[in-house]
């Protein structure tokens, strides 16, 4: 997976040619750009290549065609999904002094 190296240092990849920490670091990127975009898997892809403050500017998929042609290629590749997922919710809480990640699929209301 290609991450821009200041990406990578935010992810903990140190090595980006370390298959292992590279694989991790962008499936771990690509996921918090489905969480931030609400599964929305084009605004997600759009975000992983053209970088998120592109799809801000512009409120949609940007209109670069690299960006275009890149999430043509990811879902021709991957083929449609039959099912929807739904959003999943995150939140930390601390458990005997630790921080635990909990997900749902029921929004977080505090």
């Amino acid at each position: 997976m290609q991450l821009m190296p200041g990406t990578a240092a935010e992810l903990g990849v140190t090595d980006p040619y370390d298959p292992d920490q590279n694989i991790r670091g962008g499936v771990t990127y690509l996921k918090s750009l489905l969480l931030k975009y609400s599964h929305n898997e084009e605004l997600a892809l759009a975000a992983y290549n053209a970088g998120p403050a592109a799809v801000q500017k512009y409120g949609k998929v940007p209109p670069y065609r690299e960006t275009r042609d890149y999430i043509a290629r990811i879902k021709s590749t991957a083929g449609e999904q039959k099912a929807v997922p739904r959003p999943v919710h995150r939140t930390v809480e601390v458990v005997d002094g630790r921080a635990v990640t909990l997900f749902s699929n029921k929004p977080v209301t505090r």
